[in-house]
């Protein structure tokens, strides 16, 4: 009888620590929890050393900027108002629900889970095809304060021979998973062997007052993390290779 209450008891702790992985794996998917209202703010750009200026540099130096603005959070999710701010046109407004458990709800991660750590994948791995890792956890200057930032690389090929492809780097204020500077950088090759560079470029460049206080020790302008693609790309953008 002893015996019997034991394996039952033994039962009942394995299922008490399969329910607590379960909700640790939960919890690493929750999101910061934000005030209604809080916002932030974005500047896109692009380049290419295309002959012909391609479609995705045309459409994106259209913009001005791009506002997030919050109304809600769930359990696992955020509701976001995009505002987006044409240079010749008035904004164009709709509305995205983010799930960060899957990723699902927006084309960019401007908001991932809250506090992710080295390793952790940005989204639930289990739920969508080889997601990005967060790789290091850096010190670095947002709009003038010191925080600490997520850094992700992640690249996805489109051919087997690596010909066709596009390297992404994320940079995210760890806190909040509010990202602050976003890369991509597609390589394609066409013909006659010439490989054309396209930079895509998303850069926080205000917020509300409420998301975090200036730092009166740091007053660096802008984002300073260590973008390791911008600079050589940008090199070899500015000799226009052929």
């Amino acid at each position: 009888m002893k015996r019997k209450i034991g394996r039952v008891g033994l039962l009942a702790i394995f299922l008490l620590m399969i329910m607590t992985l379960m909700k640790v794996q939960a919890t690493k998917y929750e999101p910061y929890q934000f005030e209604p209202g809080s916002w932030i703010k974005y500047k896109v750009s692009a380049d290419s050393n295309a002959t012909e200026t391609p479609p995705l540099v045309e459409e994106t130096n259209k913009i001005e900027w791009i506002k997030f603005i919050l109304k809600n959070t769930a359990e696992s999710s955020v509701t976001l108002l995009k505002v987006t701010k044409f240079k010749n046109k008035t904004p164009m407004e709709e509305y995205c629900k983010v799930d960060l458990f899957t990723g699902s709800g927006i084309e960019i991660p401007v908001i991932i889970a809250s506090n992710l750590g080295t390793g952790d994948y940005i989204f639930n791995s289990s739920e969508t095809s080889n997601p990005p890792q967060i790789k290091e956890t850096i010190w670095g200057n947002i709009l003038g304060v010191r925080r600490e930032i997520n850094v992700a690389f992640h690249t996805e090929y489109f051919d087997p021979f690596g010909d066709n492809k596009a390297d992404l780097q994320f940079f995210w204020d760890k806190e909040t998973g509010i990202l602050c500077l976003c890369e991509i950088l597609n390589w394609e090759l066409i013909k006659g062997g010439a490989k054309v560079f396209t930079l895509w470029r998303m850069e926080l460049i205000d917020k509300s007052d409420n998301l975090w206080n200036e730092d009166e020790t740091s007053k660096i302008t802008g984002i300073v993390v260590a973008a390791v693609i911008t600079i050589p790309i940008i090199i070899i953008l500015a000799k226009k290779l052929k």
